[in-house]
């Protein structure tokens, strides 16, 4: 059973009644704290470590060039070997052009020279001395003995000189220039003293054509180029046998040749070589 507190009187000097005060609040008991643990004692810090002395640093190795850079080093070398190669070959296509071109004209030049030469030979082929019986003025008839040149070439023939052997001595006769496309016939005594012997006595004529080239006709056909003396009077040299001292120069232009008997006449056969 529950008992009843009785209800506290009011007092008189307060106002008006103050609802009563509810009941107080039972405290909560408060554990007891707990009991502190003993701190764990510090630990005793280790000795530092000795440093370890600096190790010398190797020194660095040189990197690997990468593929790529070698790569293209080899390209460039072999541009650079295939330029070289290319300008040798163009140069040696180029020097042996040269020389063939050389080549070709030396042989051209030569081919040209020798055309030249046969030319002039054909040219000096028409071109004689002989000893028989000399033209006249008569189509047919013959005359006396004598020296027949002829110069059946179409252009005139300079420094003419004609040998002779009489009774074993040489002698020279300067003839000057005979016109083109004639035959001149010599009288034998031109050349001989009487009594005018009857054997041979031409050996060979010289002439220079009308380019200055000097040749040798023998009274035998053979044709060879000469150097022809150039007349001087008694001052001209002569190759050896020959006296310059005795050159005849009795018939050394048209007029003399006419007063000695000689005969011109023009020649048929102008253009035919001998």
């Amino acid at each position: 059973m529950v008992t009843r507190s009785p209800r506290p009187k009011p007092s008189s000097n307060s106002g008006p009644a103050k609802p009563p005060s509810p009941p107080a609040a039972t405290p909560v008991p408060v554990a007891p704290p707990l009991p502190s643990k003993t701190p764990a004692p510090a630990a005793t810090p280790a000795p530092a470590a000795t440093p370890a002395p600096a190790a010398t640093p190797a020194p660095a190795a040189t990197p690997a060039p990468s593929a790529a850079p070698a790569s293209a080093g080899v390209k460039t070398r072999l541009v650079e070997k295939a330029q070289a190669w290319s300008a040798a070959a163009s140069a040696f296509l180029s020097v042996a052009a040269i020389v063939i071109s050389m080549l070709t004209f030396s042989d051209q030049s030569q081919v040209n020279d020798q055309q030249k030469t046969r030319l002039r030979q054909a040219v000096a082929a028409r071109v004689s001395v002989l000893e028989g019986l000399l033209p006249t003025a008569v189509e047919g008839r013959l005359g006396g003995p004598g020296l027949v040149v002829r110069n059946r070439a179409p252009s005139p023939i300079f420094n003419v000189w004609v040998v002779v052997t009489v009774r074993g001595v040489k002698q020279a006769f300067y003839l000057d220039s005979i016109p083109p496309c004639v035959i001149i016939g010599l009288p034998k005594g031109g050349f001989a003293p009487a009594p005018v012997p009857r054997e041979s006595i031409v050996d060979l004529m010289w002439f220079t054509d009308d380019l200055g080239r000097g040749w040798q006709r023998r009274a035998t056909g053979e044709l060879t180029e000469f150097v022809v003396p150039t007349y001087r009077g008694s001052s001209t040299v002569l190759p050896s046998g020959l006296d310059a001292s005795r050159i005849g120069t009795g018939m050394n232009s048209e007029a003399a040749r006419l007063s000695r008997g000689a005969v011109t006449r023009d020649a048929a056969d102008c253009s035919e070589a001998t």
